[in-house]
C-alpha cells in the first residue's frame, strides 16, 4: 500500500474578494498574509510615459485574481496615481474610482 501524505491544513482563512470595493477599502485581517503581484503594462498610446499598473492576488492554486489598477495622472507634476477597481476605467469620475496615491 502506498500511503499519501496528508495535506496540512492552512491556518489562514480564505480571502473573500467578491466585492472588490469592500476588499480594497478594508485592512487585511490580523495574522493573514495577502500575497499579491504588481505588473506594469507599457503598451498603447501614451502608456510609455503613463504605464498602467495592475495588482493581482495570487491564490495557493496559482490562479491570479484582479484587485486594483493604477496609472499616473497625466496633468500632475508630482507623482499622483489614480487607483481603480476596474482595469479599463481609470477615470476620476467613474464608479470604480477608489482614490489617489501621492
Amino acid at each position: 500500500e502506498v500511503a499519501s501524505a496528508p495535506i496540512p491544513p492552512t491556518n489562514e482563512p480564505a480571502i473573500d474578494v467578491e466585492d472588490l470595493e469592500e476588499f480594497s477599502l478594508r485592512p487585511a485581517p490580523q495574522g493573514v498574509r495577502v500575497k499579491c503581484r504588481i505588473t506594469r503594462d507599457k503598451k498603447g498610446m501614451d502608456r510609455g510615459m503613463y504605464p498602467t499598473y495592475y495588482l493581482h492576488l495570487e491564490r495557493e492554486d496559482g490562479k491570479k485574481v484582479f484587485l486594483l489598477a493604477g496609472r499616473k495622472r497625466k496633468k500632475s507634476k508630482t507623482s499622483n496615481y489614480l487607483i481603480s477597481i476596474d482595469p479599463t476605467d481609470l477615470s476620476r469620475g467613474g464608479e470604480s474610482f477608489i482614490g489617489k496615491l501621492r
